[in-house]
């Protein structure tokens, strides 16, 4: 994973048809993500982060700027990007092994290349021994390791997550946050864009935090996490940060909230 791409947004507009009318969802969006950084974007529900990372992906092409890896447009799905969603999405017939391999399908690889390449990607995100195991035997944070590591098969120059960690409980989501750091650092720091709601997840993983407004979506802010790895959380500096951001959402709570009275 020695390739990582550069992704630029520029003046980034996007409009869903509602009832006839042309509803902004995403406004003036500008954003770098440079080689190797790993971002957070966050923001309240319905401001447009989801959509955002579909038009990253390649799934729609109605909207008005550009999107840009290493400087060429994206116009569709590529492997040059891998996806990781809330939920797993393995095939529950496969064995994790012929699920991670899946992501090899229609490239040319000899068949023994091919299984030294899923099992470097095993060892990876820590999943050797479980080879022949299926989804339903793995625990949840086994099996979102295994998603991630399909994802990264291909290796791709940017993996983009949609709230990877947030069906975990409380406790395997803070050991699944040290795994994917582990897994980013392993992964010669492949570029990473990660959705979620959780804010110490995001000072906790992140080189940056992107903060977007609600709808329609805009950035509001972008606060960079110059914090050590890895990181501790009782730290002063990591929950001064944190309660930085947080101070962002309340304010435009009360901002929200004063206009509605």
């Amino acid at each position: 994973m020695e390739h990582t791409g550069t992704l630029e947004i520029n003046n980034l507009n996007k409009r869903f048809k509602v009832n006839g009318d042309a509803t902004p969802v995403l406004e003036n969006i500008n954003l770098t993500v440079k080689p190797g950084e790993f971002i957070s974007i966050i923001g309240p529900s319905g401001c447009g982060k989801t959509t955002l990372l579909r038009l990253i992906i390649g799934l729609e092409n109605s909207y008005e700027g550009e999107i840009l890896l290493d400087g060429k447009r994206i116009t569709g799905p590529g492997l040059n990007r891998g996806v990781v969603f809330q939920d797993h999405r393995l095939l529950p017939w496969l064995s994790v092994e012929r699920n991670v391999g899946l992501g090899l399908e229609g490239k040319r690889n000899g068949n023994g290349n091919r299984k030294q390449i899923v099992q470097e990607h095993l060892e990876l995100v820590g999943l050797q021994g479980f080879e022949k195991v299926h989804p339903n035997q793995l625990s949840g944070g086994m099996a979102q390791r295994a998603a991630i590591a399909r994802a990264l098969v291909n290796q791709p120059e940017i993996l983009l997550l949609d709230e990877p960690l947030g069906a975990l409980d409380a406790l395997t989501r803070m050991y699944m946050q040290q795994e994917l750091e582990k897994i980013w650092q392993r992964g010669k720091h492949v570029t990473m864009i990660m959705i979620t709601h959780d804010v110490e997840e995001a000072v906790y993983l992140s080189d940056k935090v992107v903060i977007m407004s609600s709808r329609p979506g805009t950035i509001k802010k972008i606060i960079p996490v110059e914090l050590a790895r890895p990181r501790v959380r009782a730290d002063y500096d990591f929950m001064k940060l944190k309660e930085e951001i947080l101070e962002e959402f309340h304010l435009h709570a009360e901002k929200v909230f004063s206009y509605a009275i």
